[in-house]
């Protein structure tokens, strides 16, 4: 994992499936309900949900979790994170946002779910609760591989 060298300690606080994570504001453009409508496109990975009309202009929306190799996101309480990570703009849909706690950043000492470790840069100390969230790096999730290929 990736030790901290992070000045900025404001995130956002979120559930893949039942893992609770934070990733850091400064990734997340917008925070909106997940659209109405999603228009699939043929021939891509079943993770890779389609494109939708968001804000005027037309977004690749994933759904992070699946991506995970966790279970595709319920309609329920799921949110998009709308990110913008050098050339790559798109919507990640998370299975519900928890907010945006007062928080201090340290090394990630907590046990991590193997499938997020290439992920996690450091770990989140939640003050008040007395909880301990992984930082999920969503430029990590961009850099990957699989993301840059999503067709069949």
């Amino acid at each position: 994992m990736v030790q901290p060298s992070l000045d900025a300690t404001e995130v956002l606080c979120y559930t893949l499936g039942t893992q609770s994570v934070a990733s850091l504001m400064s990734d997340i453009v917008a925070l909106q309900h997940r659209p109405d409508y999603i228009a699939a496109v043929p021939g891509t990975q079943p993770w890779m949900l389609g494109i939708a009309d968001i804000a005027g202009g037309l977004l690749p929306i994933v759904d992070l979790p699946l991506f995970l190799g966790l279970s595709a996101v319920t309609e329920g309480s799921s949110q998009l994170l709308v990110v913008q990570l050098e050339d790559l703009h798109m919507g990640l849909l998370v299975n519900r946002v928890l907010g945006h706690p007062e928080a201090t950043l340290q090394s990630a000492d907590r046990d991590v779910p193997e499938l997020f470790q290439p992920y996690v840069r450091c770990a989140l100390s939640v003050e008040q609760s007395k909880m301990t969230w992984p930082i999920f790096d969503l430029a990590a999730v961009a850099a990957d591989p699989r993301l840059q290929t999503v067709c069949v």
